[in-house]
């Protein structure tokens, strides 16, 4: 080798003569070479005159005497041009640019811009130091991400569905809200107080769009069931006032000789009804509101052979003196006669809603044979049904029942036989919402049947009377009631009519054991059918959801929540067992996901330390410690696992079940260990579980049957009567919980 292999500078040769020589032209070329600095790198050919030493980067199409030479380095030395090919990583200053280049990949590029484009850095920190977790970290007063021409994207990239893609926010590395897809592909805005327990405050639902504030109330109601103040919501624009005043009071029966036809007294009309809506801009602060008593019941007659009392008017209802229901348009149930049956009492309106006769209380019945009352009519509320009468052969009939309201809505049952003394009107009341005022009537007292015999007679009768009275009172599905309600409307919102609730009173019946409207949408989610957010409000996508699995049974789709339709739901004999508190603990729970890098979350953290004091790190399976922890906080007296870190240990937990039921615990195997949760359903090949440390979160997630170990249920609990849940709706099969 006779030349230097990076800068191409000839060596002496032995014995070499003109040394000199060799050795000038090597100074030469290192000082063309070393701390290079040219002056351009747009020329293709020579300049006219160069001066001594200065030296270009040959730009691309060279010509002349540097021709072929495009992005070598031409130095002007001792007045001929020396080419020299640079070598990869040799820096060059170009004057005219004022820039540093450095010759890449056979190229001269930006020198800061090739080190900023590097690929395949393990780890960057900026003022700061990266992490094995955090392998880009930036201490900063403020980062800018700007365009290049045209827009800019930042892209959170998640591997899968469980995953999380967000945006942190913390306050000394405590978490305190994450906006972004946690755990699911759901949008989402979630805040904590503590960075442990996380509440969801806002949802989108990425099939439909639809947006949802679970924290956020959509209406909120005020029942009054005696006289107080309102007080208005600072978030609301429209509130809805119904009012009712108390029911007119029912007549009492006659009183006759042994052996004589005798009247029943007429039952009393009901309170007239009333309501509006106001702009929450034009009401004050606070309306005090007033409660209109019931109208008292006519006196038991105490005189012999003589006609029944008539009862009195109810107590008006007022929202300050904005509105009011007057009691005045119902008019009170006639006596019983001793030849004629006591009048029912009529409600003639008010100044809010026109005279209507067929509101009114029934007739007490009277004829030859032994008669009830007469039916009660209403267009809000049934008026109550009249008292029945005596036969001349001593026979009672009993008072009949409240008509139905014309809306068909409700009935107000007042069938106590053998009394003398008519029944009080209702007090003021309110329903929780429009259906549970009009469903359960807001009906007169009704009039009490006639009965034979003496003045003492009379009396004995009418204590019967109070106590049968009582009981029917008591019976009733919903009391009556005058009613007083403000409704306050959602920020924003619209005002919107309560008609599709009456629907939740008559498919939710009060008759039969069921289930409420919250409880049901968990139901329908769990077997795969979409009621929206689960927030107990009866609204279109709970009533298409209910259809949609009503079709899929071969059931009539009438959103009819009947005995078959709960059965199809899993609840036998027509009942629907709630969630055990374990598993509505649980619930709380879902969307808590691990904390990556050296911090653990302080929630799966306490769990694990309940168990055992070692238990220092969250990438530490926690299954076992989630379960613990649940059932631990719902049943303080139940004897758990002493080893409950181990999935495994919970095969021997509490006591076996046949077959699994909402709640209990299935312990599954799993390559390397075990894993454990709770029930909620199952298809034909797999379990639904809810359960922690899956995807390293709380969450729902399928297990194939074949892993499964033991089913358990805990000691201290009722064993359960509920049947497994069949779910119809999809998804991917768990193949490793940790």
């Amino acid at each position: 080798m006779s030349q230097s292999p990076h800068l191409g500078l000839s060596y002496l040769a032995p014995a070499q003569a003109q040394k000199h020589v060799t050795v000038n032209e090597a100074l030469r070329r290192l000082d063309a070479l070393v701390q290079l600095g040219v002056l351009d790198r747009t020329l293709t050919a020579p300049p006219p005159d160069p001066e001594e030493g200065e030296r270009h980067i040959v730009a691309e199409g060279a010509a002349g005497a540097w021709a072929g030479h495009d992005g070598d380095i031409a130095a002007f030395l001792d007045g001929v041009w020396v080419l020299v090919t640079p070598k990869p990583g040799w820096l060059a200053y170009v004057a005219a640019e004022s820039v540093l280049l450095a010759y890449l990949g056979g190229a001269w590029v930006g020198a800061v811009g090739a080190l900023a484009s590097l690929d395949g850095l393990a780890r960057l920190g900026v003022a700061t130091e990266a992490d094995e977790v955090n392998r880009l970290a930036v201490a900063s007063g403020a980062v800018l991400l700007t365009h290049a021409g045209a827009g800019v994207q930042l892209k959170l990239n998640k591997a899968s569905a469980g995953d999380t893609a967000s945006l942190l926010l913390q306050d000394g590395y405590s978490g305190r809200a994450e906006f972004g897809l946690a755990g699911s592909d759901a949008l989402s805005l979630k805040v904590s107080a503590d960075g442990a327990a996380w509440t969801t405050a806002l949802a989108v639902d990425p099939a439909s769009g639809a947006v949802s504030l679970p924290q956020t109330p959509r209406h909120q109601v005020d029942r009054f069931t005696a006289s107080g103040t309102w007080t208005k919501p600072a978030w609301a624009n429209w509130v809805r006032v119904m009012l009712c005043s108390g029911g007119a009071g029912g007549g009492s029966g006659a009183t006759g000789a042994a052996g004589a036809q005798t009247a029943g007294g007429g039952g009393g009309a009901p309170g007239t009804w009333v309501e509006a809506l106001f702009a929450a801009a034009d009401l004050p602060a606070s309306v005090a509101v007033v409660v209109g008593a019931g109208g008292a019941g006519g006196a038991a007659q105490s005189a012999a052979s003589s006609a029944g009392l008539s009862g009195s008017s109810g107590g008006h209802t007022t929202f300050g003196t904005l509105l009011r229901a007057f009691a005045n348009g119902a008019s009170p149930g006639g006596g019983g006669g001793l030849a004629a049956a006591g009048a029912g009492g009529a409600a003639a309106g008010s100044r809010f809603v026109p005279p209507a006769g067929d509101i009114s209380g029934g007739a007490g019945g009277y004829s030859a044979a032994a008669v009830a009352g007469g039916v009660g009519a209403g267009r809000y509320s049934g008026g109550a049904g009249g008292g029945g009468r005596i036969s001349t052969g001593d026979v009672p009939s009993v008072g009949q029942a409240s008509g139905a309201t014309a809306s068909g809505l409700g009935f107000y049952s007042q069938t106590a036989a053998g009394g003398a003394a008519g029944l009080d009107g209702a007090d003021g009341a309110a329903g929780p919402s429009l259906p549970a005022i009009l469903g359960g009537g807001v009906s007169g007292g009704g009039g009490a049947p006639s009965r034979p015999g003496t003045a003492a007679a009379a009396a004995t009768a009418a204590r019967r009377a109070g106590r049968a009275a009582a009981a029917a009172r008591r019976a009733t599905a919903s009391p009556p009631a005058a009613a007083a309600m403000a409704r306050g409307a959602r920020p924003g919102s619209s005002p919107t009519p309560e008609r599709p609730r009456a629907a939740l009173h008559r498919h939710l019946s009060h008759r039969r054991p069921s289930m409420n409207v919250l409880d049901l949408q968990r139901r329908l989610h769990a077997l795969g059918f979409d009621p929206g957010p689960r927030d107990g409000v009866w609204g279109r996508r709970t009533i298409a959801a209910l259809k949609a699995f009503q079709r899929t049974r071969g059931l009539v789709p009438d959103a009819v929540v009947g005995p078959k339709t709960l059965a199809a739901l899993g609840a036998p004999n027509g009942a629907v067992a709630p969630d055990p508190p374990w598993l509505i603990e649980a619930r709380r729970w879902i969307g808590l996901t691990e904390i990556a890098g050296p911090r653990s979350s302080a929630r799966i953290l306490a769990w694990g330390q309940a168990i055992a004091d070692w238990y220092r790190d969250d990438d530490t399976p926690w299954c076992g410690a989630f379960v613990h922890g649940q059932i631990a906080a719902a049943l303080p007296e139940e004897p758990l696992p002493a080893n409950a870190l181990q999935a495994r240990a919970w095969a021997t937990f509490g006591v076996a079940l046949p077959r699994p039921a909402p709640g209990a615990v299935l312990v599954f195997s799993r390559s390397g260990g075990g894993h454990v949760g709770f029930y909620l359903g199952e298809d034909s090949a797999r379990y639904r579980v809810l359960g922690g440390n899956q995807s390293n979160a709380v969450g729902e997630t399928w297990i194939a049957r074949s892993r499964l170990l033991a089913i358990r249920w805990p000691k201290t609990f009722p064993a359960p009567s509920a049947r497994p849940v069949l779910i119809t709706a999809g998804g991917p099969t768990s193949l490793d919980e940790a």
